[in-house]
């Protein structure tokens, strides 16, 4: 079927420090990875362009706008719902070789949907994601348990386990959870009365476009 206007998405990833937060939307965006940790201060953010077929066959070209995160909850405290309002999908990261940051998600998860505002977050699309999957000899958090974790939450969410490192499976976590979110989208308006996104440097605010851009 014919390709429908551009959309643009706003996508946040979300869990603790050290999960490979970072190290996903830089390998997603640029095809790059870096060893050397450096933490994230306060958000920040990369775009880019893709294309998704949607369940009636239509293809969909989506800008992603993601969002890396600091994994400290003070960083929240100090961006505000501002940040959290107007997100179309959000990414939960996990570090499949520490046990802690999976238990973690429901924190991460918890703090956005109370700061979303979102009129049905049943519908919300999320991904819940084990990095660190070349770490073989290291995993303790088996695929398995990573889906029972997602399972259990319920709602529009699916599990991936993926190597920012190699990038093996990064690229199909953002392209599913964008044609989960134009799903929405096309059936339905979930977001609260403010809805916003923030474009720029993390300054500017402005009413959040689902269509062409």
């Amino acid at each position: 079927m014919m390709s429908t206007g551009k959309k643009q998405l706003k996508v946040l990833i979300l869990g603790d420090s050290a999960v490979g937060k970072t190290s996903l939307m830089e390998r997603f965006v640029n095809d790059q990875f870096s060893a050397l940790y450096k933490p994230t201060i306060g958000a920040d953010f990369l775009c880019r362009d893709i294309e998704v077929t949607l369940s009636n066959g239509t293809k969909t070209k989506v800008k992603l706008q993601i969002w890396d995160t600091a994994g400290q909850e003070q960083w929240f405290q100090s961006l505000g719902v501002t940040y959290y309002r107007g997100a179309d999908a959000c990414v939960l990261v996990y570090d499949a070789t520490v046990a802690k940051s999976l238990q973690s998600l429901d924190q991460w998860r918890n703090d956005f949907l109370e700061h979303a505002a979102l009129q049905d977050p049943s519908k919300f699309p999320f991904a819940v994601v084990g990095n660190m999957m070349d770490k073989q000899d290291q995993i303790v958090i088996t695929a398995q348990r990573g889906e029972n974790f997602a399972q259990v939450r319920g709602g529009n969410i699916k599990h991936f386990q993926v190597s920012a490192k190699t990038g093996e499976g990064v690229y199909n976590i953002f392209e599913q959870l964008a044609t989960m979110a134009c799903e929405v989208q096309d059936t339905e308006q979930y977001y609260g009365a403010d809805n916003f996104v923030i474009h720029g440097e993390g300054e500017k605010l402005e009413k959040k476009n689902t269509g062409c851009c």
